[in-house]
């Protein structure tokens, strides 16, 4: 039922010079899951153990619960070995109410750059985010 909202949040890192970290995430409804199946739920403690190489990409998802009138609404905040990078929030409602993506507290010292997502309909999507120098 609720599967249909989710987001993946495709990480890339295009910084050069620096490995990329998630930290601090956390959902305040619905879980975290391995991407590509739905069915395997991880802790947050397991998505703030991804990093990304330099020129390489990761991903962190997210979805509503199986039979639950739930989406899913989150954040994840990257960070490179000292400074948060930017902080990646999200709300994918249940019941057809406008999605919403966000990159906040963003570092001077990084671009980031996303790409496009769904604002309406069940789910966000795969939203690519793209850290640079």
């Amino acid at each position: 039922m609720t599967y249909a909202n989710w987001i993946t949040v495709h990480i890339i890192n295009n910084t050069g010079d620096n490995i990329v970290k998630v930290q601090n995430a956390e959902v305040s409804w619905g879980k975290f899951y391995q991407t590509g199946d739905k069915d395997h739920e991880i802790s947050a403690a397991n998505v703030n153990e991804t990093t990304v190489a330099i020129g390489g990409s990761a991903d962190v998802s997210s979805c509503g619960r199986q039979d639950s009138a739930s989406g899913t609404t989150g954040s994840i905040e990257l960070w490179d070995n000292e400074n948060k990078i930017c902080k990646i929030v999200w709300d994918c409602p249940w019941a057809n109410q406008p999605n919403d993506f966000n990159i906040v507290d963003q570092s001077e010292d990084y671009s980031v750059q996303h790409g496009d997502w769904n604002r309406d309909g069940a789910r966000i999507g795969t939203v690519n985010v793209e850290i640079g120098n």
